[in-house]
């Protein structure tokens, strides 16, 4: 029986599922602002973000014969954390210049007339796929001052740093 049992804790612990989530699609916000840190490889600066991420994953079978590709087993509400990543992200914001931003950063100003020193650093929502397509709603708008909206406004369209990472996170389940 001891033996029995030893080979079924092997088993279930060692053998790797048939299945792996391969693809996904995401709701991410940044953290916190971007900071800046040296890269230990390149010496050169990256801009670093944290993200976190509600995903919903799933692997999928192709049928040879019609190259058909079907959803096999899905997993919905997976939370995870991106932190300290470098960043593909690049600001039009003139107050920013590119140096300091996260996907979904922007600058609000509580009053249109105020200094830019006032400035209150805000983050939206994005919809990041596997292939690593940011998204946001194709009516949605931001409120950049107080009673001012602009919509249709520009943002990096790929973020394959996150999506790398959450690709590697999907490995555990």
């Amino acid at each position: 029986m001891k033996t029995i049992l030893k080979i079924l804790f092997i088993a279930v612990f060692t053998i790797k599922p048939l299945w792996a989530l391969d693809e996904f699609q995401c709701q991410c916000k940044a953290k916190a602002p971007g900071f800046e840190a040296t890269n230990k490889t390149t010496g050169g600066i990256d801009k670093i973000c944290s993200y976190s991420c509600k995903c919903l994953a799933w692997d999928t079978i192709t049928n040879p014969k019609t190259k058909v590709s079907v959803a096999n087993h899905v997993v919905p509400n997976i939370l995870l954390d991106i932190i300290n990543a470098p960043t593909t992200a690049y600001s039009r914001e003139s107050w920013d210049m590119g140096s300091h931003v996260c996907h979904g950063q922007y600058a609000y100003k509580p009053n249109w007339g105020d200094e830019n020193w006032k400035i209150v650093v805000k983050f939206d929502t994005f919809t990041l796929s596997s292939n690593g397509e940011v998204s946001y709603p194709e009516d949605h708008s931001r409120e950049f001052a107080m009673g001012m909206s602009q919509s249709g406004f520009k943002y990096t369209l790929k973020a394959l740093e996150i999506a790398a990472s959450i690709k590697d996170q999907l490995k555990k389940y």
